[in-house]
């Protein structure tokens, strides 16, 4: 079954690669790490994202910088990172394993973590979103995309917005032109409404989910700190890329119950839970259903929390999973503790009557991430 259909533009981009074998041999050594939408929390700290994950200290160098928190999936990352450098070398055998995060493609204002991504698929990628110009290594994703689709300030810049301009995360402004797919740049195929549209992250991950199904390679979807409502529910919720990704991926893994694995076209996609192979469950989705504007896996988050007040109405590709698993990972009891002192770490710095300053700030994140790693 083929949940995604080819999107005519993927399949020309791959078509247009100019050594689509060194593409094929690269996918099928890759593994990109997919998952979380939790809790991201969206701060200025020191540092490269890498530098920050591998060694949990943020004043790695002295220039400030935007970075997110990847969440567990972040584990994987760093855990079976190759470098670009030597995996892309000419060679007689196949190139080394290399594990990449689709958050590399778009990249993220502010910070450099863009360079780690695969030249070789960065160029696919360029041209599955019909982007503007060749592919440049040097320039992030999102500059791509502004080039192409122009730099329109955005109104909240330097409120909650970290770039001027609109990202390729988010809903194009009213009347801009080429956003002919119901105000959006890029088409949703999926929908069975034919005007249909999804940003252009959306899009990109799904170009590279193409590229898996095409060509082969492996996709890990770490599902400790997704939001289920957006995957499961027939109500109307806030739509995330996680939550349209899990929902092109879990009919992979439905036809497959009690197994942590499934094929996935040519490639293969593996579940994970805080960077532990597991089996999807309906027991696992409920830990984390609803967004609270705090943590994840704390209270108010599960299915039952939701159900206190109001009964869910599941999709159903919900009653295509396991109600349980006797051998899965459970969610560690440190991972909730730390998501509540989090939670109430921010409580503290939103509602402070004296705003701290931001050395202070970066001080208590820095001591909040420091305590996920433990």
């Amino acid at each position: 079954m083929i949940f995604d259909k080819l999107d005519p533009a993927i399949q020309l981009a791959l078509w247009k690669m100019s050594n689509k074998s060194e593409l094929a041999a690269i996918m099928k050594a890759s593994t990109f790490v997919y998952g979380t939408a939790g809790s991201k929390v969206m701060t200025k700290v020191y540092g490269r994202l890498i530098d920050h994950i591998k060694t949990a200290t943020l004043a790695r160098t002295t220039t400030l910088r935007n970075i997110y928190d990847p969440g567990p999936r972040a584990k994987a990352f760093v855990h079976g990172k190759g470098v670009w450098e030597r995996h892309e070398q000419p060679t007689t055998t196949l190139p080394p394993p290399l594990t990449q995060m689709m958050d590399l493609y778009y990249g993220q204002y502010g910070n450099s973590s863009f360079v780690d991504r695969s030249p070789v698929i960065g160029k696919y990628v360029h041209l599955a979103m019909g982007f503007t110009g060749d592919y440049d290594h040097s320039k992030p994703g999102y500059e791509a995309y502004w080039d192409t689709f122009g730099r329109v300030n955005h109104p909240a810049f330097g409120q909650w917005h970290d770039s001027p301009f609109y990202e390729g995360w988010e809903k194009p402004p009213e009347n801009a032109e080429r956003a002919i797919y119901d105000g959006f740049f890029y088409p949703d195929l999926d929908s069975p409404k034919r005007s249909a549209g999804m940003t252009a992250t959306k899009y990109m991950s799904r170009a590279i989910r193409s590229a898996i199904m095409q060509l082969g390679g492996t996709l890990i979807f770490d599902g400790a700190e997704v939001y289920y409502e957006a995957v499961f529910s027939k109500r109307n919720v806030r739509d995330s890329d996680t939550a349209t990704e899990a929902r092109a991926l879990f009919p992979y893994l439905a036809q497959f119950p009690r197994h942590t694995s499934a094929p996935f076209g040519e490639g293969t996609i593996k579940f994970q839970w805080f960077g532990q192979n597991a089996v999807p469950t309906k027991k696992l989705f409920s830990e984390n259903w609803i967004w609270t504007g705090h943590g994840t896996h704390r209270e108010g988050n599960s299915l039952s929390d939701f159900e206190k007040n109001q009964k869910e109405t599941f999709t159903e590709l919900w009653n295509k999973f396991p109600q349980d698993y006797p051998n899965n990972p459970s969610t560690p009891e440190r991972v909730k503790l730390v998501n509540e002192r989090l939670a109430q770490a921010l409580d503290k710095i939103r509602t402070a009557r004296n705003p701290l300053s931001e050395d202070d700030t970066i001080r208590r994140i820095q001591i909040a991430f420091r305590n996920r790693k433990r």
